[in-house]
């Protein structure tokens, strides 16, 4: 399956002191559960080089489960005891390689249902700024 066109990313008008890319849920398992969805990474990998080369805020959120998969929504909870996924502390649970964390991005890590915060995002690549 294709995404359509390759387009090279640019930041023209982009405010660089008040921008952050936000990179979500691109784990090993989330990659596995989604037919197509490592097909993304390439195009992701572009933007964020083009970031990191222009010192924007790298935030990346990943979901994490326990174990006992108690915190696991109630529609996934069959799927869960069957095959557990994103589990904290696997290999399922970590980012994938090609777009792993360098030195000074955030991770942020939501537990279960645990919800992406607007603010949280916003106090965190605020952080990097200083603003």
């Amino acid at each position: 399956m294709s995404y359509g066109k390759k387009v090279e990313p640019e930041l023209s008008d982009m405010p660089l002191k008040t921008t952050a890319l936000v990179i979500i849920d691109m784990q090993n398992d989330a990659m596995a559960m989604v037919p197509a969805g490592r097909e993304v990474i390439p195009a992701i990998r572009r933007i964020l080089d083009v970031c990191r080369a222009s010192d924007i805020s790298i935030i990346h959120k990943i979901r994490v489960h326990r174990s006992d998969g108690i915190d696991v929504e109630l529609f996934r909870a069959e799927m869960f005891k069957r095959n557990p996924f994103l589990v904290n502390g696997t290999r399922g649970a970590e980012i994938v390689s090609e777009l792993k964390p360098h030195e000074g991005e955030f991770v942020i890590s939501v537990d279960g249902q645990g919800p992406l915060d607007g603010q949280c995002l916003y106090r965190t690549a605020m952080e990097k700024r200083q603003v």
